[in-house]
């Protein structure tokens, strides 16, 4: 989708309604769009982490353990993904090639906290995670965690492209709004959205910060992020529709590209368009005939 709301479809309706925890990025190194996400398998009972390739039309599964493997986010030379899994009942973080070679590595583990990966910083160093809705980081490759936000629920965050701030969104205000805060220190904060804020996205030169409105409006500020953090006020892209997060477990429904002229988001299917069950009553009086 472009800045001007145009629309065209990448991936299979089918293959969009069978994602149920939401988590899109796009890799990092790519001009072409490539994705990841976490999406059901087709028998229902199981998440596993997918990579779709629209360019050729192929979708490839990276995980196989018949646990909930979700929240997958691309290493900066998009060579691998980390991702968080269940597996030993607890949820822990997982190091996985992206090109499906070789076995995971486990990295880290919270004991009964919720845990997500959600970020890889460029330079490789450090891990965004939220851990009991707080935000934390995790410093490679010492596999160190430190907390970085706490206090609030915060949600989804991500680094700047420079590695020197992140962007997340929290409910400090009541609400859930989209702060900026630098990092690692995060000693001070700036408030970005109005009116309400989640999921925000920096696009790649770091000049603008993209983030979904309470009434998922695709919203864009600029920003100034130097020696210190500045951002303009907040402009109205075009309205989504996509799916509407339904677990703890879906972080960002949503991706932009280095440019910040496209957009690939987890899109509702319109139901309405789709082919009407029909019912047959007394069939078997039909028999024979």
């Amino acid at each position: 989708m472009g800045t001007s709301g145009s629309r065209a479809d990448i991936g299979h309706p089918e293959l969009l309604g069978r994602i149920r925890r939401l988590h899109i990025e796009i890799p990092p190194d790519l001009e072409v769009i490539r994705h990841e996400t976490d999406r059901t398998d087709q028998d229902g009972r199981n998440i596993d982490v997918w990579v779709q390739d629209p360019a050729h039309d192929t979708t490839t599964r990276l995980t196989f353990d018949p646990a909930l493997d979700t929240t997958p986010a691309w290493s900066p030379d998009g060579k691998q993904l980390v991702f968080s899994s269940n597996r030993s009942l607890n949820f822990r973080l997982y190091l996985k090639n992206a090109d499906g070679s070789g076995s995971e590595q486990e990295i880290a583990e919270a004991g009964a906290d919720a845990f997500n990966s959600l970020d890889w910083s460029p330079d490789g160093k450090y891990i965004l995670t939220r851990r009991h809705n707080e935000l934390w980081y995790i410093t490679m490759p010492e596999c160190t965690q430190k907390p970085l936000i706490q206090g609030w629920v915060v949600k989804a965050a991500q680094f700047s492209p420079d590695g020197r701030w992140v962007a997340y969104a929290s409910n400090e205000s009541g609400s859930m709004e989209v702060y900026v805060a630098p990092f690692p220190a995060a000693n001070g904060k700036w408030q970005v959205s109005t009116g309400g804020g989640q999921e925000p996205r920096w696009r790649k030169d770091g000049k603008e910060l993209f983030y979904l409105s309470a009434d998922s409006k695709m919203m864009a500020a600029t920003v100034s992020a130097g020696a210190s953090f500045a951002s303009g006020s907040p402009v109205f892209l075009f309205q989504t529709h996509r799916r509407i997060p339904i677990s703890s477990q879906d972080t960002f429904s949503y991706d932009v590209s280095a440019d910040g002229q496209k957009f690939l988001i987890a899109t509702q299917v319109d139901e309405s368009a789709a082919a009407p069950l029909s019912v047959l009553l007394n069939w078997t009086s039909a028999i024979g005939k």
